[in-house]
């Protein structure tokens, strides 16, 4: 049975959504930061990285803070208001202690003679539309992994675990033992409500894909180094098939939404993406 709050209670973090492009003391100089660890993450950004100032842990499309941060400004590149989602797990095994698969959650995959995965860490409620993408996108030939939420669930609440650092075990096992990995993912509408936003360090992938889908009618442009959700960092893991490059998907919620309901243009849109893979 999943244990109450007062059981396991979360992090008393609290997370604000930004990009974080310097930090300055007040009244000081630069001795006043300490940078004493610098690790791959991101929860906001796929290719953040975080940053602790003596005790202050500092992400650079999340700002967390145990307490509220004394003598620091940070200048914002990105608006407060963020398109990607926020994490209550910080791994596969922190979920999967307080959760039940076939309740909570389930995997579905299908491991195929490819060299090519699709793949998709924020299934059924976490993204919705973001599992009927990647199922279109693998068809009958190439892998597929979804993870998906069966419940709807609050903000903060959620079984998202930020693509840095999603690491259950038989996705680890198909993308591992796959060249080339595609992430598809949702994002916020923001102000951009059309655009697939196509991104991942296989840049030549990256934009026969987004060439692809303009031809087929979307909406899409390929993002990179300094993008918000650009999937860029190595241990994303669209990043980590054996080429150790990929592509990441991100289609707004409204994109997402209709082409699950539209099974016409879920072909149209799967089908532009596969062409595209076929000549890599």
């Amino acid at each position: 049975m999943r244990a109450s709050s007062a059981e396991n209670p979360r992090s008393s973090l609290s997370f604000t959504s930004v990009m974080m492009t310097t930090v300055l003391p007040f009244g000081g100089g630069a001795g006043g930061l300490s940078p004493t660890l610098l690790v791959s993450s991101g929860l906001d950004d796929r290719s953040a990285p975080l940053m602790m100032f003596k005790g202050c842990v500092i992400l650079s499309a999340i700002v967390a803070t145990p307490s509220p941060l004394q003598g620091f400004s940070v200048a914002l590149k990105y608006p407060m208001s963020t398109y990607a989602m926020t994490d209550q797990y910080a791994s596969f095994a922190a979920l999967a202690a307080r959760e039940i698969e076939g309740v909570h959650y389930r995997i579905r995959f299908a491991t195929r003679p490819s060299p090519i995965a699709i793949v998709t860490p924020h299934g059924g409620w976490i993204e919705p539309g973001a599992s009927e993408a990647t199922i279109a996108i693998a068809g009958e030939v190439l892998s597929f992994y979804c993870f998906e939420s069966l419940t709807r669930r609050a903000r903060g609440d959620g079984l998202h675990i930020t693509s840095t650092r999603f690491d259950e075990p038989q996705a680890m096992q198909l993308v591992q033992g796959s060249d080339i990995v595609v992430g598809v993912h949702g994002r916020k509408n923001g102000d951009d409500d059309a655009s697939v936003w196509v991104g991942g360090l296989h840049e030549p992938l990256r934009d026969a894909i987004a060439a692809a889908l303009r031809d087929s009618g979307f909406h899409a442009k390929s993002v990179g180094e300094g993008h918000p959700l650009s999937g860029r960092d190595p241990a994303n893991i669209c990043n980590r098939g054996r080429q150790g490059a990929g592509v990441q998907l991100e289609l707004p919620m409204a994109l997402r939404l209709r082409l699950k309901d539209d099974p016409d243009g879920r072909h149209l849109f799967a089908a532009a993406v596969r062409l595209a893979l076929s000549r890599f």
